[in-house]
């Protein structure tokens, strides 16, 4: 039980911070509109979820054709179609549009930070002296392409242990109580949403 609320605790601080900051920027920037009511972060597939008397008797709850389009089912073309999807050159907001954006991107993106920590602070804990870390190697051009390569693998590997982050919760705590956590962190993300959009009203309504 403790172990949970301490999960809640320190998550839910940084999943509140990361996206009031992630957001405030997206809208400074222009690469999300805060005018949107819907969620425009979930890479603009902003899907009318709600009863529509055409689609329901198609069984579409709620989803017309463009709907089906945008997640690339319709019959023309099998691949998903990002070209709606939003872009930006700063790599932060970028690598959270990687993880898809909305919530589920925030909570992997602070789960990529941590994982990120834990590494340097295991490297630092661990650390061994220079002869340890090249065992004993040279610093040739074949021992510098095997550590950018080495580099680019574990960053592929946090990538996809940060995407996946329901596992981490799944064996460790009860259907329940996944829901408690997944439910208090969507509250955090949709209040520091609200307070992102209010900042950069007001930061507009003062600009000179």
């Amino acid at each position: 039980m403790w172990a949970l609320v301490w999960e809640i605790f320190y998550m839910g601080c940084t999943v509140f911070m990361a996206s009031y900051g992630l957001h405030l920027l997206a809208y400074k920037r222009g690469v999300l509109d805060p005018n949107d009511p819907t969620e425009p972060d979930e890479y603009g597939l902003n899907m009318d979820m709600g009863s529509d008397s055409n689609s329901s008797k198609s069984g579409n709850l709620g989803l017309d054709t463009s709907d089906w389009n945008d997640f690339g089912l319709d019959d023309d073309d099998d691949d998903y179609d990002d070209k709606d999807a939003p872009k930006t050159d700063n790599p932060i907001l970028k690598k959270w549009l990687d993880f898809g954006g909305g919530f589920y991107g925030i909570v992997a993106f602070v789960k990529l930070i941590f994982i990120e920590l834990k590494q340097i602070r295991d490297f630092i804990v661990n650390w061994q002296g220079i002869d340890a870390f090249t065992n004993g190697q040279s610093f040739d051009m074949a021992f510098i392409i095997g550590l950018v390569v080495s580099f680019f693998v574990e960053q592929i590997q946090n990538f996809v242990a940060a995407i996946i982050w329901p596992t981490d919760y799944l064996p460790h705590y009860t259907i329940v109580e996944c829901a408690v956590f997944v439910v208090i962190m969507y509250g955090l993300y949709a209040l520091a949403r609200k307070f992102a959009i209010d900042s950069f009203a007001t930061a507009e309504v003062n600009a000179p």
